[in-house]
C-alpha cells in the first residue's frame, strides 16, 4: 500500500519502506548496525 514519508530532511534512497526506518534511526544515532542482519532487515536511508 503506497504511502507518504514526511521528513524536515533530505533522505537519499531509490526506495523507501517501513522496515528502513529502525535502521535508519540507528544509523542517525551512531549505534553500531546489528551483525546479524540479513537481506530482509532493511536498508538504512542516508539522511543529509
Amino acid at each position: 500500500m503506497p504511502g507518504v514519508i514526511f521528513s524536515n530532511r533530505k533522505l537519499d534512497a531509490s526506495r523507501f519502506g517501513l522496515i528502513d526506518v529502525g535502521l535508519t534511526a540507528i544509523n542517525y544515532l551512531g549505534v553500531p548496525m546489528p551483525e546479524d542482519r540479513g537481506p530482509l532487515d532493511g536498508k538504512p536511508w542516508t539522511v543529509r
